[in-house]
């Protein structure tokens, strides 16, 4: 099997032309992130302050409901094909991978070509290029939405721990095939980065995390790869010793700790910025205890949100900041699981969250950041625990009285009021 080795490379890095690792700049800065400034340490490890602290336990369970008008519900089928939900748009749409039904034969899991579509009010309307004669079907699992550009990524593979994958990007009326992993290793399989793989956008990018090789045959490292939407240029490795991408309009956010860079300090997080010019750079940074990593990273209108995993199974309480770039302050949450699978979506001042197939905590949440923060719980939905937020729409997840009978479990999207 191959290993995940990555030598460190500086902490602070740019090419001489400013864009590390030879790779497209993300672009001006629109965001709202703030301009770079000398950090400052907290007494306790963070150079950031914590404004306000809340708990998942304090959620108001209703309320948040009246605030949104359901719009449309996706079944979890389409006649006898199971639909994946991974995404949603600002204009309320569900981004959707369908396959054909009778998955398995003889026990055994036999991958059938997804197809990937847009999912809403208005209909359907398939994104996907037609599959490729003699070319091995592929599922699609991850998506990211913004605008009207929708990205994805498909892989042939049921290896939890690696296999090839495929990005595609639709934006503009048109498909195009962005990157494959043959692009950053000779035969294209490589193991799977930590947690998701899923791509982000920016205005103008798309980015995923991918392993790389490094050093001697059969090691890898981790970083982030990423290419114009448009298709221009080639996709190109971002940077490396990096994961848990995130973008807000023109800059890229990204994770560094032990798990992505092993000579990094190991009682420390970054989360990091690449801006404009290419240069990268420390935004906030925060302390870690023994055993505890950080499992997500959201971004959007100048609010990057993180969740910090807890650290041992009897302490099922991770924590979740979301931080305002330009007052470099953070509201805290305490969430009621150790945060492993847990997916923020982002939309301005309003994030959702749910922590996907993972044990725990099943329910979902949204946070509104307004003058005054607001948390309220949309639901649980233990196993399929998933709440979108894009624009004014959120979605999440509703189960059916037989949670094994994917048909009656749906996605509820509404629009705010």
């Amino acid at each position: 099997m191959a290993t995940l080795v990555v030598v460190m490379a500086g902490c602070t890095h740019r090419t001489a032309a400013g864009t590390p690792s030879g790779a497209p700049a993300p672009g001006a800065s629109g965001s709202g992130a703030a301009a770079p400034t000398a950090l400052v340490v907290q007494p306790d490890g963070a150079t950031f302050r914590v404004t306000s602290v809340l708990s998942v336990a304090q959620a108001v369970t209703t309320g948040a409901g009246r605030r949104y008008q359901e719009t449309s519900r996706v079944p979890g089928l389409l006649g006898k094909s199971p639909v994946s939900k991974l995404a949603l748009t600002s204009a309320g749409d569900t981004v959707i991978a369908t396959a054909p039904p009778d998955l398995t034969t003889g026990g055994e899991v036999k991958i059938k070509q997804n197809t990937v579509s847009l999912l809403g009010p208005g209909g359907r309307r398939d994104l996907s290029l037609p599959p490729v004669r003699g070319a091995a079907p592929r599922q699609a699992i991850y998506a990211a939405a913004r605008g009207d550009a929708v990205a994805w990524l498909e892989t042939p593979s049921t290896d939890l721990y690696g296999g090839d994958w495929s990005v595609f990007a639709a934006a503009g009326g048109t498909t195009r095939l962005l990157g494959t992993s043959s692009g950053v290793a000779p035969g294209g399989h490589v193991p799977a980065p930590p947690g998701s793989a899923a791509p982000v956008l920016g205005d103008e990018f798309a980015y995923w995390p991918t392993a790389v090789p490094a050093g001697r045959k059969d090691q890898f490292g981790l970083a982030i790869a990423g290419r114009r939407l448009d298709g221009t240029g080639p996709m190109r490795i971002v940077v490396r010793d990096a994961g848990r991408p995130a973008a807000d309009g023109k800059n890229l956010y990204y994770v560094r700790t032990t798990m992505f860079a092993p000579a990094f300090a190991e009682n420390r997080y970054e989360i990091r910025l690449v801006d404009a010019t290419g240069a990268d750079r420390v935004a906030a940074a925060g302390r870690l205890r023994k055993g505890e990593e950080v499992s997500a990273l959201a971004a959007d209108a100048g609010t990057v949100s993180w969740i910090v995993t807890s650290a041992d199974e009897e302490d099922e309480q991770a924590r979740m900041y979301a931080w305002d770039a330009a007052a470099n302050t953070a509201v805290q949450v305490n969430l009621a699981d150790r945060g492993l699978s847990t997916e923020i979506s982002a939309s301005g001042r309003v994030l959702a969250w749910g922590n996907g197939s993972g044990n725990g905590d099943g329910g979902m949440y949204l946070l509104d950041l307004g003058t005054e923060p607001a948390l309220f719980r949309l639901g649980e939905a233990q196993g399929l625990s998933y709440a979108f937020v894009a624009g004014d729409h959120l979605a999440w997840s509703v189960m059916g009285d037989d949670p094994q009978d994917p048909a009656g479990n749906v996605l509820v999207v509404g629009r705010r009021l």
